[in-house]
């Protein structure tokens, strides 16, 4: 399970009702922004999927005797 702090800043200039803020992974402090309610979600989305490139642990090669 992954562990995320999220602040929620308010700007004057932000729009009525939308979050501005950081979402920042917690062990590695990793922090992306977002500007509305719609990013905050698809960036805690993607957060929970493995990462392009990696299939999971390398299988080891079997050996031939």
């Amino acid at each position: 399970m992954e562990t995320f702090i999220v602040r929620i800043y308010r700007r004057i200039d932000a729009s009525a009702g939308e979050p501005v803020g950081t979402i920042e992974r917690v062990g590695t402090g990793e922090r992306v922004g977002f500007c509305d309610s719609r990013e905050l979600i698809l960036h805690l989305l993607a957060a929970d999927r493995p990462s392009r490139g990696t299939a999971g642990p390398a299988a080891k090669p079997e050996e031939t005797s």
